[in-house]
């Protein structure tokens, strides 16, 4: 069934004032606007959805957009403080056209402020087909595993995985014996992985990441049969990754870690000039 969108008057205006604008092979434009503001001093916030169009698209496995500036005509920050954080989160969509709609969440506009005097950013692509060293595949998983890739090597990361289980056993460890190499490796999950409070289930896969967590574009489980799983929830915190599954992820579990390489990732520039909010 196809979604159907309502678009305000407001954004039609824009839209038909405005000539898509293109980025490499893409193209992109504001397909809607919503402002929530109210006379109140209630803060409701701003959503500005960005419609993007092209063959990449289709070809790509996940996304990411970094909000590197939006301000309103006084030059007043309209990003969240999450998004200035530049945290990197990719987005995992089973793309089936060559059509997306990003949301780009903004704080409140001031009752005053009539537009949008500039939104930018940096739309991010996951193409992996071509670039042997952006999969990593983990068969036969079970409790615990220490990754040892020269794929993450090269991006200089270091990756540990762990069911909830596990991570329970670990909490409760008090001492390691010297000169335990394996030992020494649980020792420093410990360090950096409890100092985090996050959502957790029984049925928990913990990834712990050291380095820049921006590589990992996204994983898929699949069970012993070669059946893909249900991607569930997840978390994130720090270096700390949770995938919250409904149902314990079956024994002998195959995990395919898909890595942002130069190769596999294609950026394109996005910027917007002036959308009127009324």
């Amino acid at each position: 069934m196809k979604k159907k969108y309502i678009i305000p008057i407001i954004c039609f205006i824009f839209v038909m004032s405005c000539a898509s604008s293109k980025s490499g092979n893409l193209r992109y434009y504001v397909h809607e606007v919503i402002d929530r503001r109210t006379k109140s001093l209630l803060s409701v916030g701003l959503k500005v959805r960005v419609r993007v169009s092209g063959a990449q698209i289709k070809e790509s496995k996940a996304i990411n957009f970094s909000l590197l500036k939006a301000v309103d005509e006084y030059g007043t920050e309209l990003r969240s403080k999450a998004s200035r954080k530049a945290v990197f989160m990719w987005n995992n969509f089973n793309f089936k056209s060559d059509k997306i709609i990003i949301d780009l969440e903004l704080d409140s506009p001031t009752y005053r402020m009539q537009y949008i005097k500039e939104l930018s950013g940096i739309l991010e692509l996951y193409i992996p087909k071509g670039d042997s060293d952006s999969v990593i595949m983990i068969t036969n998983f079970n409790q615990y595993l220490f990754v040892k890739s020269s794929k993450l090597k090269k991006l200089d990361l270091k990756l540990t995985i762990m069911t909830k289980r596990k991570y329970n056993i670990l909490r409760k460890m008090k001492a390691v014996e010297e000169g335990d190499e394996d030992k020494k490796i649980l020792d420093k999950a410990i360090d950096f992985l409890f100092g985090y409070n996050l959502p957790m289930t029984k049925n928990s896969i913990i990834f712990k990441i050291k380095g820049p967590k921006s590589k990992i574009a996204f994983v898929e489980f699949f069970d012993p049969e070669g059946e893909k799983i249900k991607a569930p929830d997840t978390e994130s915190e720090g270096e700390i990754l949770v995938f919250n599954f409904r149902e314990k992820l079956p024994k002998n579990s195959d995990i395919w870690i898909y890595l942002a390489t130069d190769k596999s990732t294609v950026k394109h520039p996005i910027k917007f000039r002036n959308i009127p909010l009324q």
